[in-house]
């Protein structure tokens, strides 16, 4: 009997002299058995070792003996290791008075190195012991866990003559770890009384790829199995699915399958069992439209913008309308980076707009993700801000502190939700390729305030090149701007506004001043003064978002779909209402989205209204009313067209790309250009209306 290092098993002597390896310790109740010295890694040299090249794909076996003949082997199945590998078997032998069941004999030791290479079958180990099985006991054969600090059992035994072999036992793990001599495994005896239950079987399901999954898609699946002392289990799984239609559920080889997803969105539970023991193990899933299908993956859109001007103050004028045509082709990127987050998706688009007087280019970066599932397997769709440039040198940034909510997946016909207004623009509206002729920084609280500064040319102004408009939550605030060339160059004009102040007669109206002088604010007395009745509603809501899952609803007829593709879809539906106060003006702005299954967003429609009420242009002496004087309306449509990109309006199910709803973010970001461009002009027109108003009041010189 030998004590070599930090090591205690039990092998030959152990089995001849069995009055000395008796045990009555205080070692438990027969679950586990726990020795003396902390067994937590195999630092004594082995009594004997064998090593031996098997091939995976054949199996074999590796035996070995020390030096009274006593020997071990262990069985490799074919399909058992995960690779070729050398693998060590190693005999050991040790003292006895270890803390055993009471009645417990140790028989014997061993342990198995496969240099790293996973099992994927259980082994069977065969030991001489030159003695046969004592009557009145049954044989267990244990493992030693360090996270358990204890033996505990992985199968039963049955002696044959003086040999005793594993039985592979369906209710127990049997030998599934081979991580290296730091295992050490041991027969034992115990009264048929002592004897411990075996410990329940669990299965985890681990999935390839994280959630959320597209229909249509194949996620590749490993089950894994442990019994509740921690010991693993290795095994062939049956992969089903639950009473929720997913898809299809196969198993491959190992412990791994593979489940290829429906055509329907859905949530649900994938199962893998093991009709050996009967354990069970479920992963909550959902599938979704609203994905790529992979990283890589192409889209054509095409469609229109037309906006409308219909100026009706003081006195009616001709609509005016600018119609769009517009072409996109984008491809979904993973792996990406925004503002700090990493692991992003990116859907990038280039788009070329062609209008009767010019055509230009423009590339829409947006950056999104996914929300951790919750325990239902629902989740959301995020964006992280989206990036637009121009051939014009022009650029657009929105940028979210707080991820901006798409969708909630999977689509249920009745989610709903909503966002703040919290977002950074950052607008470039060049000159040339080599600098920027105006930049805007606006930065919206949650509640729709904004402060927004605006820098100009060099030498725009003799007094600051930087402007700045602040809207507060009661509806007051400020637009202060320097005045360009010309006879005012030297001046810094503002406009402040209050809050609605309520009236003798009950209603409730506005206060602005005007002022020009050589910094920015009301420093001097007002040049002019006025007020007007509120136009918005009180009390003031800035802003406003309502977005909702409309469930199945009929595909308009501009959006060109074939029936032969889809009748109807799910519609997502998003409206925003704000009020800018400060500008003067209130937007509504809606976005409809169409998802049909296994195909995406086949549509998207959008729609803005913008209701101008105060007048900066010139035309009317800087017309502050009640009475709004013009209205602007832009609609745009744009629908998927076959993955590869082709004129004709004929697709089928099969040739069009199935595709995120953040893919069409890019016709998104486009519309809110054009929405950004509108309010650009309103901006630039502050200086000139200012400037003709202050030049008329004061002669023409400053």
């Amino acid at each position: 009997m030998l004590k070599r290092g930090s090591i205690v098993v039990f092998f030959g002597a152990c089995a001849v002299a069995l009055s000395a390896c008796g045990g009555g310790g205080s070692g438990g109740s027969g679950t586990s058995i726990a020795p003396s010295v902390p067994v937590t890694s195999q630092t004594a040299a082995p009594a004997a070792t064998a090593t031996q090249s098997i091939t995976a794909a054949v199996g074999g076996s590796i035996s070995v003996k020390d030096a009274n003949g006593a020997g071990v082997t262990v069985a490799i199945p074919a399909g058992a290791l995960a690779a070729n590998a050398a693998v060590t078997v190693s005999l050991y032998t040790g003292p006895t008075g270890q803390p055993f069941p009471t009645g417990a004999s140790f028989l014997g030791g061993f342990a198995v190195d496969t240099a790293g290479t996973a099992l994927l079958k259980r082994l069977t180990v065969t030991e001489s012991l030159g003695r046969t099985q004592p009557a009145g006991t049954v044989v267990r054969l244990a493992r030693y866990s360090s996270a358990k600090s204890a033996f505990t059992d992985i199968d039963t035994a049955t002696f044959s003559g003086t040999a005793v072999k594993n039985d592979d036992d369906a209710k127990y793990v049997g030998v599934s770890s081979a991580t290296g001599t730091a295992n050490a495994y041991a027969f034992y005896s115990v009264a048929a009384s002592a004897a411990a239950t075996p410990a329940p079987i669990a299965l985890t399901i681990v999935p390839a790829t994280p959630a959320p999954y597209a229909v249509g898609s194949t996620l590749a699946i490993t089950a894994t199995g442990a019994d509740a002392n921690g010991n693993p289990y290795v095994y062939t799984p049956t992969f089903g699915t639950s009473s929720v239609t997913l898809g299809t559920a196969s198993a491959t080889s190992g412990t791994g399958g593979t489940v290829t997803f429906g055509t329907v969105a859905t949530q649900g539970n994938l199962t893998v069992s093991d009709a050996r023991t009967g354990a069970t193990g479920t992963l909550a899933v959902a599938t979704t439209t609203d994905l790529p299908l992979s990283a890589g993956q192409s889209f054509t859109y095409s469609g229109n913008s037309t906006e409308t001007f219909n100026r009706t103050y003081p006195a009616p004028m001709p609509t005016a309308t600018i119609f769009t045509a517009i072409q996109q082709n984008g491809t979904v990127k993973d792996g990406q980076q925004f503002n700090g987050v990493s692991g992003l998706y990116d859907s990038s688009v280039a788009e070329t707009d062609t209008t009767p007087l010019q055509t230009t280019t423009s590339q829409t970066d947006t950056y999104y993700g996914y929300t951790t599932p919750a325990a239902n397997g629902s989740y959301a769709l995020i964006e992280y801000g989206s990036m637009w440039a121009d051939s014009n040198n022009d650029t657009l940034t929105y940028t979210y502190g707080t991820p901006l909510t798409l969708g909630l997946l999977p689509e249920t016909g009745a989610g709903s939700w909503s966002n703040t207004a919290a977002v950074t623009i950052d607008e470039n509206d060049a000159i040339d390729a080599n600098g920027s002729a105006f930049y805007s920084h606006r930065v919206y609280a949650a509640n729709g305030t904004y402060t927004e500064t605006t820098t100009y040319p060099p030498g725009y102004s003799s007094v600051s090149d930087t402007g700045t408009i602040t809207e507060n939550a009661d509806g007051s605030g400020m637009n202060a701007t320097p005045m360009g060339p010309g006879a005012l160059h030297s001046a810094y004009a503002s406009v402040t506004l209050s809050a609605p102040q309520v009236q003798t007669d009950g209603s409730y109206r506005i206060t602005y001043k005007v002022y020009a002088v050589p910094s920015p604010g009301p420093s001097d007395a007002p040049i002019t003064s006025g007020q007007i009745p509120a136009w918005y509603p009180l009390p003031i809501t800035l802003y406003h978002e309502s977005d909702q899952d409309l469930g199945a609803q009929p595909i308009p007829a501009a959006c060109n779909v074939p029936a032969s593709t889809a009748s109807s879809a799910t519609k997502i539906e998003r409206t925003i209402n704000r009020v800018d106060t400060i500008l003067g003006y209130t937007d509504t702005q809606t976005t409809d989205k169409f998802l049909v299954n296994a195909l995406g967003a086949v549509c998207v429609q959008m729609q803005d209204l913008q209701t101008l009420y105060y007048d900066f242009s010139g035309d009317s002496q800087f017309n502050l009313s009640a009475t709004p004087y013009q209205t602007t309306t832009t609609v745009e449509t744009l629908a998927l067209q076959s993955g590869a990109s082709t004129a004709s309006t004929k697709r089928s199910t099969a040739s069009v790309s199935p595709l995120s709803t953040a893919a069409i973010v890019a016709a998104q970001m486009h519309f809110n250009r054009t929405v950004e461009g509108l309010r650009a002009a309103r901006r630039a027109s502050v200086a000139r209306g200012l400037q003709s108003l202050i030049t008329s009041r004061q002669g023409g010189a400053r």
